[in-house]
């Protein structure tokens, strides 16, 4: 059975790779990160292979593909806002009287407090390793044993939680 779906997924593979990594490229634009993202569709696919009928695969490859490309992008996306808003805090800084290292070291202390007093336990792991490890949702949900979404659930509650607790300075 083992070899048959070996087989199976091959076929698929030799079949649908090129067009899957176009179809990625179209919403990712990375070439490296779409070949990672066709790559684990295919090891995802591989264990649900059995479950799947052959007139389906190929569509079932392409909506992992699909699915993988969006969780990338949305973690680029939240990166990207998290960036905004430590650049928006250290910019507040700034704007009234230059920020001396000792403040920014200050607000750093400050941050890693609010983190490691105010955050889950489960959250404050989830934080560190989608950005201090630079790991991707997916994998950091594959590691912990928990969906995509409850690691953006856990992204989002921290991102919430280090908002509401800065100390914000008047302007």
């Amino acid at each position: 059975m083992t070899t048959d779906k070996h087989k199976a997924l091959e076929l698929l593979f030799r079949q649908h790779y090129t067009s899957l990594y176009h179809f990625a490229m179209r919403m990712v634009d990375d070439d490296e990160a779409c070949r990672d993202l066709v790559g684990e569709a295919f090891r995802q696919a591989y264990d649900q292979l059995d479950s799947i009928p052959p007139e389906r695969q190929k569509a079932y490859i392409f909506s992992l593909v699909r699915n993988k490309c969006i969780d990338y992008v949305r973690h680029l996306q939240a990166r990207q806002r998290y960036a905004e808003y430590y650049e928006h805090t250290l910019a507040r800084t700034n704007d009234n009287e230059a920020a001396t290292l000792e403040e920014l070291e200050a607000q750093l202390q400050q941050m890693r407090a609010i983190i490691d007093s105010d955050l889950t336990p489960r959250t404050r792991l989830v934080l560190e390793r989608c950005y201090l490890h630079r790991k991707k949702y997916a994998e950091v949900a594959q590691e912990l044993g928990i969906s995509v979404s409850a690691v953006r659930k856990h992204i989002v509650a921290a991102l919430k939680t280090l908002r509401a607790k800065m100390p914000k300075k008047s302007e």
